[in-house]
């Protein structure tokens, strides 16, 4: 920004712990060889070695985090190589992956297993929105993760993996400012409180508090093909979000409660949109012998996606309240020392009702003033191990009741050799068309995504490795947004 002047400072720290700086091995004191052994989840729903996991995976560490001065994920990501932000509708801030825009059910966001994406349209509100405090670690897949996922992982995974480990016990505070030249950028405060007990139970408590603006600029808008007025930025592009996130366990039995409300000017207009979810879930992991794990979930996120603050009837009217409920369970076996099977199934409901007494809407689907769509899938994965590489090899089948069924294979080898790795993919993902997609036009279809990635890496002396990544990612049958003659659809 021209002449911008831009201060960042953190303040009002307050920490007691057990290990005031001590988030596992910090890792500027890592070999090489320990950094490629850092372990993994994101890849394949178990931990194994970072140059083990099929695909092109990064991780970034607490450590790396508070280093970089980060005050977002936002922050975090405009540094990861194939991720770029771009503006969205409506003052939001969303990913482009590779060159592909991500918005609207292309991108999975994971918070410990929660997905965090709204259920309307399937989108993520990046600007400013979701803290950083009580990570432990942020795992990415750069490519299409649907054999594993579903249908809202068609290009990148993204999953937040929050601290746990006894030596994070105690509290935390703490406080972020920034400014810009006419206006405070952000006010940010935040906490966070955990422990771990000699008896297995533990719980870990965080809180964010958040107001900023996305810019100070004075913006020419233009309201249709003529009208041009002048809009000063700093007066109607104001983000607030306030956040609880909250986690108990006691041995592999977990519960996690999730309150987000997330709320952003309109800058052509007067109103806010408000992004409310409430989301908790159950998970119970069962160790049968030595070779058998089995851990089902359940849980629920409740939504006001998109809802209208102070805004005419004519939109508030289209306020709807959604409600995803999803059963699930994975299953893990070992049958030999070098072969193991992952699979899974999973069963889940999304419901939309509009809220406002008086609005005079019915979904067109539905012609009622409720909308529910069931989806039902089933997948399975191979990982087999042999002296010099790793055969992962997968498929998954899933079926909604409105749009069908879709199956999705991926294959991938992965292996090293004489200071060389090696990263060899094929793989296939989908977008599952989203609420508001599927009561606009009943007839959209899954997008389809074909990628294939080639990762070759080399291991110069003791403190270096280069890597060269080649891809293709081609998106088929993509679900486009219209907007003729004051009517909107998709196609």
């Amino acid at each position: 920004m021209k002449n911008a002047v831009f201060l960042f400072f953190l303040f009002l720290i307050f920490h007691v712990s057990s290990a005031q700086d001590s988030i596992k091995a910090t890792l500027d004191e890592m070999s090489l060889e320990q950094l490629l052994n850092i372990k993994v989840t994101v890849a394949s729903g178990k931990e194994q070695h970072l140059n083990d996991a099929p695909g092109v995976v990064k991780v970034i560490y607490a450590d790396e985090i508070r280093y970089s001065g980060a005050r977002d994920l936002m922050d975090v990501l405009r540094a990861v190589p194939g991720l770029s932000f771009a503006q969205d509708v409506e003052n939001v801030l969303s990913l482009g992956i590779r060159g592909l825009w991500a918005q609207e059910g292309k991108i999975l966001l994971l918070r410990d297993g929660i997905e965090l994406h709204e259920s309307a349209y399937s989108t993520l509100q990046f600007l400013q929105h979701y803290p950083l405090h009580q990570l432990d670690r942020i795992e990415i897949i750069l490519g299409p993760g649907s054999v594993i996922y579903g249908g809202n992982a068609g290009l990148c995974v993204i999953n937040l993996i929050s601290l746990k480990d006894k030596e994070n016990d105690g509290a935390m505070a703490g406080a972020i400012y920034s400014r810009y030249e006419r206006a405070d950028g952000q006010r940010t405060g935040w906490f966070n409180v955990g422990k771990n007990f000699n008896s297995g139970f533990g719980f870990r408590i965080s809180g964010h508090l958040m107001e900023g603006i996305f810019s100070d600029r004075i913006a020419d808008m233009r309201r249709d093909s003529v009208t041009v007025r002048p809009v000063d930025l700093k007066d109607s592009s104001r983000t607030t979000t306030a956040s609880v996130n909250a986690s108990f366990w006691f041995k592999d039995l977990e519960l996690r409660y999730l309150f987000d409300d997330n709320r952003h000017d309109v800058i052509h207009d007067s109103y806010r949109f408000q992004h409310l979810t409430h989301a908790i879930s159950i998970k119970k992991k069962f160790k049968i012998g030595n070779k058998l794990v089995v851990t089902p979930q359940i849980w629920q996120k409740q939504m006001y996606p998109w809802r209208y603050l102070n805004a005419p009837d004519a939109l508030r009217f289209y306020n709807a309240f959604n409600r995803r409920t999803e059963a699930n369970i994975q299953i893990r076996y070992t049958i030999l020392e070098n072969w193991n099977l992952l699979g899974g199934s999973r069963w889940m409901e999304d419901r939309s009702e509009y809220i406002e007494s008086d609005s005079p809407y019915l979904f067109l689907v539905s012609q009622k003033r409720y909308v529910s769509f069931n989806t039902w899938s089933v997948f399975v994965q191979s990982e087999n191990r042999f002296r010099i590489f790793q055969l992962t090899s997968g498929i998954r089948y899933e079926k909604q009741s409105l749009f069908g069924a879709v199956l999705v294979p991926r294959i991938n080898l992965t292996g090293s050799k004489s200071g060389w790795d090696f990263d060899l993919q094929y793989n296939e993902a989908f977008r599952a068309p989203a609420i508001v997609n599927l009561d606009l036009n009943p007839k959209v279809k899954p997008e389809r995504t074909i990628d294939y990635e080639l990762e070759l890496g080399r291991k110069i002396g003791s403190t270096m490795r280069a890597s060269l990544v080649l891809y293709s990612m081609q998106v088929s049958n993509p679900i486009v947004y219209t907007f003729r003659d004051g009517v909107e659809s998709y196609f």
